[in-house]
């Protein structure tokens, strides 16, 4: 089944976050990992509105490569190995 692009880079970001309901995604609220290919969000125009969520939610936001991954929690601790 094919998904159905949002018209604009907000309502895209906003999918990635919440389900069609409003409602937090299971790896939202459970603190967990979120991986979105750098080419999916450049092809939606929607890396400013990416880092823009990312920090209205209070998430963390990484960047290699090829993809954005986004840590979902507030609550982190950099460890020093």
């Amino acid at each position: 089944m094919a998904t159905k692009k949002p018209a604009n880079p907000e309502a895209w970001v906003a999918q990635i976050f919440f389900d069609k309901d409003g409602n937090s995604r299971q790896q939202v609220t459970k603190g967990g990992v979120l991986r979105r290919s750098k080419s999916s969000v450049k092809e939606q125009g929607a890396e400013a509105a990416l880092k823009k969520a990312v920090k209205k939610l209070g998430f963390f936001l990484f960047e290699n490569d090829n993809e954005f991954i986004v840590l979902c929690g507030n609550n982190l601790k950099l460890l020093k190995l």
